[in-house]
């Protein structure tokens, strides 16, 4: 955090810094919505995780319904490859 600071040889991992590995936030979103509790009928939130650009398009679609038509809430969370 301060570049001559005691930690200047620290990893990210080692200060926390770091989104390695990537939490499942398709996953965080139904938890902290309650969409598996029986207190809340339906799922109110719904996440979904997608790999390709095929996968995305076809989930985009059904989100955009869901929001629109059902009133309902949507996570679409991309993963992305690394690229260099």
């Amino acid at each position: 955090m301060y570049p001559e600071g005691l930690n200047k040889t620290a990893t990210d991992e080692e200060l926390n810094t770091s989104f390695n590995p990537s939490p499942d936030y398709a996953a965080l979103v139904e938890a902290a919505a309650g969409s598996g509790s029986s207190k809340v009928p339906g799922g109110w939130m719904k996440g979904v995780r997608v790999n390709t650009v095929k996968d995305l398009e076809q989930e985009l679609v059904e989100a955009a319904k869901r929001v629109q038509v059902e009133g309902r809430g949507v996570l679409v969370e991309a993963l992305m490859q690394d690229r260099e």
